[in-house]
């Protein structure tokens, strides 16, 4: 399952703000072009890997919940981050989804371009923008209650997504709820190199703030209101075991089970379909690894409790690698050396995982009649 529900959400899934280690995937649709992404808890270099590093500046901001999960309650405005690398846009989409409790204050912004860090005119440059009675967002620039700039009533308190785009040979368009609404003239001009980027304002609860290099087409804005945070994968995968399900390895099992057949295992791997060899578990249907030094994949073995055998526990990987997208479907414990597959077994759930991520394993048993490691 891709996202954990927090308790008393009522929301199904895919609209739940994600928590935990998160990376974009580049390959969704929404990914290609994002140059901003905020999210609870975490800045855009830690989805990416990339600088910048959105660090909130408004410190009085606190996290709060609402019905998708958590988002951020702004304390004294907006929350702030430095911005100059966005000040040669020349078209941008933007997009902000949360929950409004109260009046807005004139001037408010979801999410904006500043002109520069100290106020001077037209204020913003571009983004999301309320004109100076509250009453009204805008889509577009060059100030504040600009004639050109696309425009929808505010749609009050509730929760409700607000998205736009603009272009200077083109204007600006404005979609609430994934649906357009309105299109101007204004196309917002480019920033400084003190820009800033601000989202949320008071009253609000921001649960995701997004902002692209591009002009996002009207399917692209529904499909966002559709899944909106669906771009986002976890940075780790859990792997469910199924339970007393493995085998040994052929050649294992030919050359008779053994001590060194546990005690040399040195990799536990993850497997697109089950292998029947060490080539087809390391290379073939091979999607990560774990690396886990010789005789570092199981724990001491203790006979079972029937007395009928030896159990041997895995140890339980928390960061494997994922070497090429897929979906697993079996595990399997590898003896590099000896080029043998000493055991595999079957996973469940069908969780896709995405090459450049991490995976975990809870650990799993094997039994056999075989001696005791020490």
């Amino acid at each position: 399952m891709l996202l954990r529900p927090f308790k008393g959400i009522i929301e199904p899934n895919r609209l739940q703000v994600p928590t935990g280690k998160l990376r974009i995937n580049r390959r969704h649709p929404l990914g290609y072009g994002l140059q901003v992404c905020w999210v609870p808890g975490a800045t855009f270099q830690e989805l990416t890997g990339q600088a910048p590093s959105f660090t909130p500046i408004d410190s009085s901001s606190i996290i709060s919940m609402t019905r998708e999960g958590p988002g951020l309650l702004n304390g004294s405005g907006t929350v702030s981050f430095a911005a100059p690398s966005q000040k040669d846009m020349t078209e941008w989409s933007v997009y902000w989804r949360g929950y409004q409790f109260g009046a807005l204050s004139g001037f408010a912004s979801l999410i904006v371009c500043s002109y520069d860090n100290i106020g001077s005119s037209p204020f913003a440059a571009w983004g999301i923008i309320s004109n100076s009675g509250g009453t009204i967002w805008e889509i577009g620039g060059n100030g504040y209650d600009s004639p050109g700039n696309a425009q929808i009533a505010n749609p009050g308190n509730g929760f409700y997504s607000i998205g736009g785009r603009s272009k200077p040979s083109v204007g600006g368009s404005i979609f609430l709820n994934g649906v357009f609404q309105n299109s101007g003239t204004g196309p917002g001009t480019t920033g400084t190199a003190t820009s800033q980027l601000s989202f949320g304002s008071t009253n609000v609860i921001t649960c995701i703030a997004l902002m692209w290099n591009r002009q996002l087409s009207d399917s692209e804005f529904a499909l966002l209101e559709q899944d909106p945070y669906g771009f986002l994968n976890p940075d780790t995968f859990d792997l469910p075991v199924v339970p007393s399900d493995f085998r040994y390895g052929d050649d294992v099992l030919d050359a008779g089970i053994d001590l060194d057949a546990v005690a040399l295992a040195n990799k536990i791997v993850i497997c697109s379909q089950r292998p029947f060899t060490y080539t087809e578990a390391v290379t073939t249907f091979n999607i990560g690894a774990k690396s886990m030094g010789i005789g570092g994949c199981f724990t001491a073995s203790t006979a079972t409790s029937d007395g009928s055998g030896v159990q041997v526990s895995s140890v339980a990987v928390s960061n494997g690698s994922v070497t090429t997208s897929g979906t697993p479907t079996y595990w399997a414990v590898v003896d590099d050396a000896n080029t043998r597959m000493v055991a595999r077994g079957r996973l469940t759930g069908g969780t896709a995982v995405v090459s450049g991520n991490t995976w975990s394993l809870t650990s799993f048993a094997i039994v056999s009649p075989g001696i005791l490691l020490p």
